[in-house]
């Protein structure tokens, strides 16, 4: 019997220490950066003059129907990638900002294929250093 509960305690203890916690600095710099996705990523992405042009609205406009969804894809970006690394930064940034996109998409439904089209179209013309900067804010 102690030998079931050992083997047991050292199964528990494996399945613990795979999920691997970065440490507490660099904890810090990926709370910092999720911080600066929810409060920066509605203007990163509505500071794009090509993404404006393909939804066909201002960037207030744009703005104001993002930000609500900030939170709500920063949650789901946790959910499906979480920053315990160096290399998880760029996934998760990935998902947060798919979930933004997807969720203009749905925002404007009965036009949201013309707006696909143009994104599609126009990849290039997004700057990333702007983001950069905005994001940085």
């Amino acid at each position: 019997m102690k030998k079931g509960m050992v083997f047991i305690a050292a199964l528990w203890l494996a399945g613990c220490a795979s999920q691997k916690q970065p440490p507490a600095e660099e904890k810090v710099l990926y709370d910092i950066f999720s911080q600066k996705l929810l409060n920066n990523g509605p203007r990163v992405i509505c500071d794009q003059p090509v993404y404006l042009k393909c939804f066909q609205i201002s960037e207030a406009n744009c703005l104001s129907e993002l930000t609500p969804v900030s939170k709500e894809c920063g949650n789901y970006a946790e959910k499906k990638w979480p920053i315990r690394s160096e290399e998880d930064v760029e996934k998760h940034a990935m998902h947060y900002f798919n979930c933004m996109i997807y969720q203009h998409f749905t925002f404007h439904r009965k036009d949201w294929h013309e707006a696909f089209a143009c994104l599609e179209n126009s990849k290039d013309s997004f700057d990333p250093h702007r983001s950069l900067s905005v994001f940085l804010e």
